[in-house]
């Protein structure tokens, strides 16, 4: 069973690396800031894949005069440093895909806009 769950996710390792790699080639191609989120999602679930392994290879060593208390607390670590990066990803994306300001950009109607207040609408 080991063996079959570490087969997928070592396939599932390197998919995340192509997915990361056509996602950053396919935006920076067609200037699309969706796609560069998709490719650096995909290529931080990469290197988090590589990190995870390592983790996982480490909390199996028994305690020693360095870390008397053992290596468990490598994993909590991990992850709160892995959600603060895809956090950081998230953000970086949500803020490229907002205009630069959205109080005088004008896309469809005018949201923001001056003439789009209650006193103009009445009158």
């Amino acid at each position: 069973m080991r063996e079959i769950e570490q087969r997928s996710l070592n396939l599932a390792k390197w998919a995340n690396l192509f997915m990361g790699v056509a996602g950053i080639v396919a935006a920076i191609g067609s200037h699309a800031s969706a796609l560069m989120l998709d490719g650096l999602f995909s290529g931080v679930n990469f290197l988090a894949a590589v990190l995870a392994a390592r983790v996982a290879a480490s909390i199996q060593q028994k305690p020693n005069v360095l870390r008397p208390f053992g290596y468990e607390i490598d994993e909590p670590m991990y992850v709160m440093f892995r959600s603060l990066v895809l956090t950081g990803v998230i953000i970086s994306g949500t803020k490229s895909a907002m205009p630069p300001n959205p109080f005088t950009h004008r896309v469809g109607w005018k949201l923001f806009s001056r003439e789009n207040t209650l006193m103009n609408r009445i009158s």
